[in-house]
């Protein structure tokens, strides 16, 4: 019982020994704690010993101080990573953009600017019909001086220009080239005689070459030339209607 425990403690001997030999139950606590510890606990006067439960609540809060000083610590940490790598993407993002931005002005001066392009923008409308509806009165004579001699070069000497009444000025000359102009875009009609009533014995196309051998004869209100075309040997106009509808052109 508790009187008999009470008894038996005043009947135990007195035990001394010596105070520097032996450590109380405050300095026992701070020899096993580390001095980090010691530190921030407040140090018990020697007057008011401290018993086992405030010493584990001094511990405990000491630790806990301890711990959250280090979670404080590791949370700068990882905050000054996550900056670390925010500035690093940025960085990387900003040398992509230059990389990015040289290679467009070295394409860029690569590239070969396109020479502009001829195009031909005249398109033919005219719809005349090339056969005049007049009617010949007479078929003037040829002389033999129109036919001009050749140079040693063999260049054809062309014949001085000539209007017939009601035909633009001649261009043609005996002895050369020509062909059918392109436009209007019509044939123009071959005939056996330089006359509209003559008989027609073809047609030379637009852009036809040919090889002029006589003329020009003035009928009708024309200028007639008497022409080789691919063998077909007749009379056909130069002009009319205010249109040139042959042209000199230099043939093999």
């Amino acid at each position: 019982s508790t009187q008999e425990t009470e008894v038996a403690l005043q009947a135990m001997p007195t035990i001394h020994t010596p105070i520097d030999h032996e450590f109380t139950s405050t300095e026992a606590v701070r020899h096993n704690t580390p001095e980090s510890i010691l530190e921030d606990t407040p140090t018990a006067t020697a007057d008011i010993p401290l018993t086992e439960t405030q010493l584990a609540i001094m511990v405990q809060t000491t630790i806990d101080h301890q711990l959250t000083q280090l979670a404080a610590n590791q949370q700068a940490t990882a905050i000054a990573l996550t900056e670390t790598q925010i500035a690093q993407q940025i960085v990387e993002a900003e040398l992509t953009q230059l990389a990015i931005a040289a290679a467009t002005t070295q394409a860029a001066a690569w590239t070969k600017t396109p020479t502009a392009t001829r195009t031909l923008t005249h398109t033919p409308t005219a719809t005349s019909t090339r056969t005049p509806s007049r009617t010949p009165t007479r078929i003037p004579s040829r002389t033999p001086t129109r036919t001009p001699s050749r140079t040693p070069t063999g260049t054809p000497t062309p014949t001085p220009p000539l209007h017939c009444p009601g035909a633009l000025v001649s261009r043609l000359a005996v002895d050369s080239g020509g062909r059918v102009t392109l436009y209007p875009n019509q044939p123009n009609n071959l005939r056996d005689a330089p006359t509209t009533s003559g008989q027609k014995i073809g047609e030379i196309p637009p852009g036809g070459e040919f090889r002029v051998i006589d003329g020009p004869v003035c009928n009708d209100g024309y200028a007639w030339y008497r022409v080789d075309y691919q063998g077909t040997i007749g009379w056909t106009a130069e002009s009319g209607d205010g249109d040139y509808w042959l042209e000199p052109w230099e043939i093999d």
